[in-house]
């Protein structure tokens, strides 16, 4: 039986690559990782990493790491209770345009149909008569 959401539930849904760019964070990528400096220091050479496929960070500067609410009691120096108060009352500081949406990206490493013909090939058509497959 599913269950209604918690706020805790909706809040990790936050696309960190989105709100990271809200901030005014430009990543770079390496390997489908989102590489950052890290926004918790002054530094030359990326050591903040956003795995978007799980939505979670991890700084290896600190060895730190976790979801959105993890990233926000950091940034804002704050209770865990405190991000989640301010969205409930209306005064969130995420935009909902930022909900971490996984689908809506195309996997790389998929092919894709670019046009559909009729076969040509004729040894590939007696093949597939063979097999009682129809020829298209």
């Amino acid at each position: 039986m599913e269950g209604k959401k918690s706020i805790w539930d909706e809040v990790k849904q936050i696309d960190l690559v989105d709100y990271l760019d809200s901030l005014g964070h430009q990543p770079k990528m390496r390997n489908n990782d989102y590489w950052y400096l890290s926004p918790f220091r002054q530094e030359k050479t990326p050591s903040f990493k956003i795995n978007r496929h799980q939505n979670v960070w991890f700084d290896h500067g600190t060895g730190e790491g976790g979801t959105i609410i993890d990233l926000g009691v950091k940034l804002y120096n704050c209770t865990y209770q405190e991000p989640l108060e301010k969205l409930t009352n209306g005064n969130s500081l995420i935009s909902p345009l930022l909900l971490y949406q996984p689908s809506s990206e195309k996997p790389k490493n998929k092919l894709e149909v670019l046009s559909i013909r009729s076969l040509q090939d004729p040894d590939l058509a007696r093949y597939l008569k063979g097999r009682a497959m129809p020829r298209t």
